[in-house]
């Protein structure tokens, strides 16, 4: 029987529960992330992690055992807590044991748009699972960016990390103000700049664009892209439907749009 491990102190624990916070996050350039997956894809993808946290029970499974190998092949700093502590700071309903401190993106630093791909520009989705999605499918396809723009949930609420299980550490993901002025930089960038909307646009599977980048733009759940954000864009295109749902929502209508630009064979 392995002795618990020792309390953190009181200075410690305020310190790692403050980062449940968006202006602390903020403030303190850090976040927690969460989850044997997400601490593991981070780690491996040599993300800026500070410390891993492991419950005293996660410790000895087998995916506690190789995020601390790796962890240790790092150099990051392993700290074992009483279970207790790691379900305190976790968002989860169900917390797997682990979490880690990361140093977040610098916010001063240009937009992730001067490269050739695919970029992905959120106007105003407001659901963490949905814009975590976007961000899982954006890995998924190959995508170059991902910019969440102003009204857009925060890139680093811990439901958005979860949802996207670990594609934050596997492209560049960013915050900007405007989502409109983004799309403009984006156009002089070279940017062939397309929204996605519910009706009206060209067929998806009609639009070919030869441009080495496009940002393609995703609009809130109910109003969709912005009409500032449609102006500052090159064109719209429209998924074609054939059967009797109304609409696809912006996680799925995201997936595939970005699978038609970004994904093998796109037509490009």
């Amino acid at each position: 029987m392995h002795p618990p491990p020792p309390p953190l102190s009181k200075a410690r624990y305020s310190d790692l529960r403050g980062l449940r916070d968006k202006r602390r996050r903020q403030a303190e350039g850090r976040f927690l992330i969460e989850g044997f997956h997400v601490v593991e894809e981070a780690l491996l993808a040599a993300a800026p992690v500070e410390e891993v946290l492991l419950g005293q029970g996660a410790a000895k499974t087998f995916a506690g055992e190789r995020i601390a190998a790796a962890a240790r092949g790092a150099g990051v700093r392993i700290t074992e807590v009483v279970r207790q502590v790691v379900e305190d700071l976790s968002d989860a309903e169900t917390p797997q044991g682990v979490l880690a401190v990361v140093r977040s993106p610098d916010p001063a630093a240009p937009l992730p748009l001067d490269r050739d791909g695919v970029a992905v520009l959120l106007d105003g989705i407001q659901d963490p699972g949905n814009a975590g999605a976007v961000v899982r499918a954006a890995d998924a396809f190959g995508c170059s960016s991902v910019i969440f723009g102003k009204g857009t949930v925060e890139p680093l609420n811990p439901k958005v990390l979860r949802a996207a299980q670990g594609s934050h550490f596997h492209l560049p993901v960013a915050a900007c103000g405007d989502a409109a002025e983004a799309a403009a930089e984006a156009r002089r960038l070279g940017h062939r700049v397309l929204a996605a909307v519910s009706s009206g646009g060209v067929s998806l599977y009609d639009t070919v664009t030869r441009s080495p980048r496009v940002t393609v733009v995703l609009g809130n759940e109910a109003r969709g892209v912005s009409p500032a954000a449609l102006a500052a864009c090159d064109g719209r295109v429209t998924i074609p439907l054939r059967g009797r749902a109304e609409s696809l929502g912006v996680a799925a209508a995201g997936a595939v749009v970005l699978a038609w630009f970004a994904g093998p064979g796109a037509p490009r």
